[in-house]
């Protein structure tokens, strides 16, 4: 299961909407790295970066780990329980 579910998060569909999900809490634009899901840490994503700044300084986040609801996420509702 935690195979299936690693690729499903890392296919380029889920990565938009997770980066679009993202952006719009945000309110800026974000570009993800790497995607991953272990059923002890949750959803973990790497190499988060805003490059939109204004001043030419880019922001960067190493890495984030988020609890969810997984079955949420597959029917593509993500909803995040602990960040």
């Amino acid at each position: 299961m935690v195979l299936g579910v690693n690729l499903y998060v890392q296919s380029a569909g889920t990565r938009a909407r997770i980066e679009r999900g993202l952006s719009k809490g945000l309110h800026t634009d974000v570009k993800i790295g790497r995607v991953s899901f272990m059923p002890w840490y949750g959803l973990r994503i790497s190499a988060i970066e805003r490059t939109d700044t204004g001043d030419g300084n880019t922001v960067r986040v190493e890495a984030i780990s988020l609890k969810l609801r997984l079955w949420r996420l597959i029917r593509h509702d993500l909803v995040i329980k602990q960040l």
